[in-house]
């Protein structure tokens, strides 16, 4: 996936954590190229959930902060990516098989086009009255 000016929100911390997103996603997208072992795989994922688990912490924060009117709804999205990623991690050890990967990284390019430039652009004005930048 590339990274590109239709994710900026223009937040410097969430704008870094966008790109970090991209950046493990895209190591997703080799290992399973490169056809690496289901470990790698399942480290990457381990990462990627993680890490998406702390970026949706500074979205809540300052939604939080600065007392966001959908600030229950954008972070019921952030609960049901964790949960889909969740399922995908648990059907890829119960197969024991890195395929159930291509399904993933599908959904995570439609979940990343779509949140990015959509829900996520909806709080860019509602920050920025709040002076986080």
């Amino acid at each position: 996936m590339k990274w590109d000016a239709r994710y900026l929100v223009d937040i410097q911390a969430i704008d870094d954590e966008h790109k970090q997103l991209f950046e493990i996603v895209n190591r997703l997208i080799s290992a399973r190229s490169d056809a690496s072992d289901l470990t790698h795989i399942f480290e990457i994922l381990n990462e990627l959930t993680l890490f998406a688990t702390k970026h949706f912490e500074t979205e809540e924060d300052f939604m939080r902060e600065t007392n966001y009117p959908e600030y229950l709804d954008h972070a019921s999205k952030h609960m049901e990516f964790k949960e889909k990623i969740l399922h995908f991690c648990q059907r890829a050890m119960e197969e024991g098989s890195a395929d159930i990967v291509d399904d993933l990284l599908l959904f995570l390019r439609e979940w990343l086009e779509d949140h990015l430039q959509k829900e996520d652009q909806e709080y860019v004005n509602h920050f920025k009255a709040h002076n986080i930048t």
